[in-house]
């Protein structure tokens, strides 16, 4: 069996030096080796794609560094080329000293480093690489090399998971598998660019248990992650008995980063754009089904898509009436509340991905979704077609001319719906003037909060804008998890799976008075 740290004993100069139990039970120094728990699990994991999640102070790099070093000296030779990247090269300097730390007492003359390029190249041919992956056009400097092991480094903060994925079509070797495992491993913490693409592929939520479950994809690979947290790590729990503490101070008034930082909580993001209104305000923001009423206004908000997800939104502006909910609870609006009561999101089921589908198909995709939801209707009497939908608010984007083209003259086109002929979509367009972004920004907080009384009065004092969760699911799988731009605090990354939030920021700022006009119009 392999071993695992039994104890650490301090040396002269105050430092812990780590000790395992030899064949015959007693102690012996070694330089490196896993802790009991996680740490050893993750060593031992035989699935070919393994993360490490967890709080801070788990030892998730240091344990991912040892299952990289673990592969030196098994006779691979030239084979095991490995390569650890980060979303940057600025914070390099901590992880060449911990790789090294654990490297010259071990191997000493036998490998060579080369402090320019970040790389450890041993006598008996094994190599491992430091190097960067910021965004997709990264993927150039790996294109046609080959790697036995690559590894990532707070791969949540990459800006999505297409990269990640990319690199699996450089992890190759002349060695079969069976002698040589090919390996892709990786750390994360909650929270950047990547969240929700990480607890779609590895079904995360809440605080995951110490090993995941292996999941099989289609064609038989294997993943898993798992979770490592600071009572694992026995050596800060020794240096450093106070630390969890120390979290605490640092996250003071911030449950959500205390949520992630203390307790490694997935279904929060911390530092996030709306993850702290949704913690404490969730209970409102999200309702239950309702008859919507007749009178109030009807309307909806599109944010187009292809290569990305289109998100089309369905309101009800209430006029100030008591609505029934599902359950038989009778609850009261104010005048303005804003009720996101369905929605279509164009995904592939892959997050941030969309569907690459014509503009002919979301029309009818929208049209049929319509005719279900009762928003559009065949008059008993007439036979004519009923919308009760009477606005449709869309970014001023679609509207641009193309060689004589716009996404918006496209959707007015007619469409066959189930064998009959139906009118396209007029998109009334909302001007994005200069700060439009972080106004609507400002403006989605704000009719969040005001979901909740306020805990002065004990009312709500402002309109709000609520979710009915059971007929939206994608906003609110995305909208509480969307990272804050690191740009500008005041608005929301826009690498991250934002789709439905524009959506959102279209309505609230969309002019909803009635256009007056002295021709007849039809609502179609």
């Amino acid at each position: 069996m392999p071993h695992v740290i039994d104890t650490f004993r301090q040396n002269p100069g105050g430092g812990f030096v780590p000790h395992i139990r030899d064949e015959d039970r007693r102690l012996a120094q070694v330089v490196a080796a896993p802790q009991p728990g996680p740490s050893f699990w993750y060593m031992r994991a035989p699935e070919k794609e393994l993360g490490l999640i967890g709080n801070r102070g788990g030892g998730k790099t240091h344990t991912m560094v040892l299952r990289i070093l673990s592969g030196i000296g098994r006779g691979w030779g030239s084979a095991y080329n490995c390569v650890l990247l980060r979303s940057s090269l600025r914070e390099m300097t901590d992880l060449v000293t911990m790789v090294n730390d654990i490297v010259q007492p071990i191997w000493g003359k036998s490998v060579a480093f080369n402090k320019l390029a970040h790389i450890w190249e041993w006598k008996s041919g094994e190599r491992l690489e430091l190097n960067y992956y910021i965004n997709e056009k990264s993927f150039d400097l790996y294109q046609g090399k080959s790697f036995a092991l690559i590894a990532w480094e707070e791969l949540s903060l990459q800006e999505n998971l297409n990269g990640y994925l990319k690199m699996f079509s450089s992890l190759r070797s002349a060695l079969p598998e069976d002698v040589m495992p090919l390996q892709v491993l990786f750390t994360a913490n909650p929270g950047g660019a990547s969240h929700n693409a990480l607890v779609h592929r590895f079904n995360l939520s809440g605080i995951p248990p110490a090993v995941g479950p292996c999941l099989v994809d289609a064609n038989g690979e294997k993943r898993r992650v798992i979770n490592i947290s600071y009572q694992d790590n026995a050596l800060l729990r020794r240096t450093t008995p106070r630390y969890m503490f120390d979290i605490e101070t640092a996250c003071a008034g911030n449950e959500p980063l205390l949520q992630s930082w203390k307790y490694g909580n997935w279904s929060i993001v911390a530092g996030g754009a709306l993850d702290d209104v949704f913690f404490k305000y969730g209970k409102t923001i999200f309702v239950e089904p309702f008859e919507i009423p007749a009178e109030g206004q009807l309307f909806a908000s599109y944010d187009h898509g292809s290569t990305h997800p289109y998100a089309y939104l369905v309101w009800w502006v209430s006029n100030g009436c008591t609505i029934r909910l599902k359950s038989g609870r009778m609850m009261p609006t104010k005048v303005d509340d804003f009720f996101m009561v369905g929605e279509i999101y164009g995904w592939n089921g892959t997050p941030n991905t969309g569907t690459h589908v014509s503009i002919a198909d979301i029309t009818t995709k929208i049209r049929r979704y319509q005719i279900k939801r009762g928003l559009r209707y065949r008059d008993p009497v007439s036979g004519k077609w009923i919308s009760t939908l009477k606005r449709n608010f869309a970014d001023d984007q679609i509207g641009q001319d193309m060689n004589e083209f716009s996404v918006q003259d496209a959707f007015k086109e007619p469409v066959m719906v189930d064998g009959e002929k139906m009118p396209g979509i007029n998109f009334d367009l909302v001007v994005k003037e200069p700060g439009s972004r972080v106004t609507g920004f400002q403006l989605l907080r704000e009719r969040l909060i005001n979901t909740s009384p306020r805990a002065e009065s004990g009312i709500r004092e402002g309109a709000g804008m609520f979710i009915v969760r059971d007929e939206c699911p994608q906003a609110a799988r995305t909208l509480p998890v969307l990272p804050r731009s690191k740009k500008n605090l005041d608005d929301v990354d826009d690498a991250s799976e934002a789709h439905i939030y524009d959506a959102c920021r279209y309505a609230l700022q969309a002019d909803r008075k009635p256009h007056i006009s002295t021709r007849r119009r039809y609502v179609a």
